[in-house]
């Protein structure tokens, strides 16, 4: 990632998944950002708060960060730290999730979040517009 490597895990118990830990690599960046996303997301699974929900507000959220390693080419897979967080949980929900509205509906062909309205084109938090 644009901050260095982040280490995301997802923990479960017999009611489902209940909590999430992130670890930022050596390289620094933003560790307290991803501690108090990681622990809302907890709190949230614990009171009884869909991971769908979840991965759908995480889910294509940019840095500024990521984006520059992107665009200098660097192998990065995700779009921020929330993103990976929102991946991490659908890994840990035994894999991709589709969220909000079918693809034909208003979700994002990029990412899956729900598209809106902006000035006569859908857009995305991801970056994805679509004009006309």
């Amino acid at each position: 990632m644009g901050c260095g490597t982040l280490f995301v895990t997802v923990n479960s118990d017999e009611r489902g998944l209940c909590e999430v830990f992130a670890n930022l690599g050596k390289a620094g960046g933003c560790p307290s950002q991803s501690e108090a996303t990681c622990r809302a997301v907890s709190v949230a699974l614990r009171s009884g708060v869909e991971p769908r929900e979840l991965i759908e507000q995480l889910r294509g959220i940019r840095c500024l960060s990521t984006a520059r390693a992107r665009k200098n080419g660097d192998d990065v897979n995700v779009l921020s730290c929330p993103d990976a967080i929102a991946r991490a949980i659908e890994e840990g929900m035994g894999g991709p999730v589709q969220v909000g509205p079918t693809i034909l509906g208003n979700a994002c062909p990029d990412c899956g979040a729900q598209l809106r309205k902006q000035e006569g084109c859908m857009v995305c938090t991801c970056g994805f517009s679509r004009c006309g």
